[in-house]
């Protein structure tokens, strides 16, 4: 999914995914008969695509903004994906919310130590 030279641009496939995630969350709204369904598997479904989208993101290691672009791109879309993952818990599962909150900030401590390692340059 560059932007360079492809056939399709990362636009358009964007535009195409986020369509299609609206899609299959009011499908499923629709189809359980329950409405609050469709923002948590919105989130969860564009979650994934930006995770995805930054895991594409190859890097060199002396690339450094490239590589905090991927990075950036993983936080977010894998923050988006937990919020959405975890309002589906509780809707599921009700009265658990203060461990799902925890999970979140769990998840906050560990990305912040993964997401900033700086990749290790091999010495010679």
């Amino acid at each position: 999914m560059e932007q360079g030279s492809s056939r399709i641009s990362l636009t358009s496939v964007t535009a195409a995914v986020v369509l299609l995630g609206i899609a299959i969350a009011t499908m499923v709204g629709w189809y359980a008969d329950d409405w609050y369904l469709f923002l948590p598997i919105f989130l969860v479904m564009i979650g994934v695509y930006i995770m995805a989208v930054g895991l594409s993101h190859h890097t060199s290691p002396t690339d450094r903004y490239r590589f905090a672009s991927g990075s950036y791109l993983m936080f977010w879309g894998s923050l988006l994906a937990l919020i959405g993952l975890v309002v589906l818990l509780n809707h599921n599962y009700p009265g658990n919310g203060i461990w799902l909150f925890l999970i979140i900030i769990l998840w906050l401590a560990l990305s912040a130590l993964l997401f900033t390692m700086r990749p290790r340059v091999a010495k010679r």
